[in-house]
């Protein structure tokens, strides 16, 4: 799971530079800056959020309810914490 994670940061991180040089910016700075948002922005996206969601219980939400996850764990409990919680510390510090 967490070199999956680290590779799509890799590609958003490829990505957000590509679509931003495409803009055109006028000076290096503001370029280095909207990438530097982009990619922050992307990549706790898809470090923190994803990896809660894969492992949220939505039983209980009407509204996301139809998304077909398949959670192992059905609360923040001794598991979830022992299986879930290095991978995440592991994708920050890499």
């Amino acid at each position: 799971m967490t070199g999956l994670t680290v590779g799509i940061n890799l590609f958003i991180r490829t990505l957000c530079i590509w679509l931003i040089d495409s803009i055109g910016y006028e000076r290096d700075s503001e370029r280095v800056s909207k990438i530097m948002v982009a990619v922050f922005v992307a990549s706790f996206i898809n470090t923190g959020i994803l990896i809660l969601l894969n492992n949220a219980n939505f039983k209980y939400y009407r509204l996301i309810s139809w998304i077909p996850i398949k959670n192992t764990y059905s609360d923040l409990d001794y598991l979830w914490y022992l299986n879930v919680g290095p991978s995440i510390v592991q994708t920050m510090f890499i």
